[in-house]
């Protein structure tokens, strides 16, 4: 589709980018990046023009969606996560351009979610409920397939991404998630999300914690049950992972806070593509040796490891009790505040 179209499309936003890349992140103005990314619209369209005899009806309208939806896009990334504006800033004035109806919305649906978000909280400076976002899709979409397709993408997001949805996951528990899934049980589209809300329940507190097999620096195959009567804390990481790798030192200063308490076993479980990357970068770190046990689960976040403990970002931190039940599948950073938790926990017998 387009092809002819699509190199230089692809060239001239190589060039865009490269070119304002500085501007982007160095201006003062946000609005300054959306007058820009608007111009780099039309210089774009001015590109499908050229080869308009060429495409069909349908080509052309996927083109000039997929020609701003894109653009909008990052300008939600640099908006939101990036330069981190209030729902009334002046910067989202754009949102009208964006068609809440059009069928393409299902290419980019978080466009138009992020969209409904913003228009939500001008509307009602706080969100009040999960239900109460849901019937804002429906409202403000006429398009009744494509508002179950947007309610289904929302509820995957919920689990998936918790971070994009910060201000959500504070209203989230089990408790709304089944009211939620229960309401929705007729969405046409809700194997979207069943799956991996089956796992989000598997991993809340007091379930039983799965027991996953993994593999230590000699390779011998270690289960969570050789760890039965004590407290568990793992650390799931990577090494490609930064901020992981951050978090590291961390993790091993506040295991050698109980080193001497045979009540507590601090795991950390890499979930790296390969086990020899994972060898070598624990083999030239000599300071990853102490009182954390090393483990390796191949593509961990694609395992049933991974599913079964929603491992969808990490680094992730997980507490076990003593019983092999959850605790925590989404416990806090190493901190003071998770170490007075550990404490409260091993004074209990």
């Amino acid at each position: 589709m387009g092809k002819a179209a699509a190199t230089p499309l692809t060239y001239i936003t190589n060039s865009f980018i490269g070119e304002n890349q500085k501007f982007i992140f160095q201006t003062e103005d946000p609005k300054d990046v959306y007058s820009l990314f608007d111009s780099f619209i039309n210089q774009r369209d001015s590109v499908i023009n050229c080869y308009s005899s060429s495409l069909t009806s349908t080509e052309r309208r996927i083109l000039d969606f997929q020609n701003s939806a894109r653009v909008y896009s990052f300008l939600f990334y640099y908006g939101r996560i990036i330069r981190n504006l209030t729902p009334n800033h002046s910067y989202w004035d754009f949102l009208p351009q964006i068609d809440n109806n059009s069928i393409y919305n299902k290419s980019l649906p978080h466009n138009l979610l992020y969209k409904f978000e913003i228009e939500y909280l001008r509307k009602h400076n706080e969100l009040e409920s999960i239900s109460d976002f849901i019937d804002f899709i429906h409202l403000h979409t006429n398009n009744f397939d494509l508002a179950n397709y947007l309610i289904a993408i929302y509820i995957k997001e919920l689990v998936a991404s918790p971070s994009y949805w910060e201000r959500h996951n504070k209203l989230f528990d089990s408790v709304i998630m089944r009211k939620i899934l229960e309401e929705q049980k007729n969405n046409p589209y809700r194997e979207i999300y069943e799956r991996i809300t089956e796992f989000h329940f598997a991993s809340q507190k007091g379930m039983e914690a799965y027991n996953f097999l993994a593999k230590d620096t000699g390779n011998q195959t270690i289960k969570l049950s050789d760890f039965a009567g004590k407290l568990v804390l793992i650390d799931v990481w990577a090494t490609w992972c930064g901020a992981c790798i951050a978090q590291k030192p961390h993790f091993y200063e506040l295991a050698t806070n109980y080193k001497n308490n045979n009540n507590i076993q601090f795991i950390a479980i890499s979930v790296d593509s390969s086990i020899d990357i994972w060898k070598n970068y624990i083999a030239t770190n000599k300071n990853l040796k102490g009182e954390v046990r090393e483990l390796f689960i191949p593509n961990g976040m694609r395992t049933e490891f991974g599913k079964r403990f929603s491992i969808n970002f990490l680094p992730k931190y997980i507490l076990i009790d003593r019983e092999g039940k959850i605790i925590d599948s989404n416990a806090p950073e190493p901190s003071k505040e998770l170490e007075s938790t550990l404490n409260t926990l091993l004074s209990i017998n």
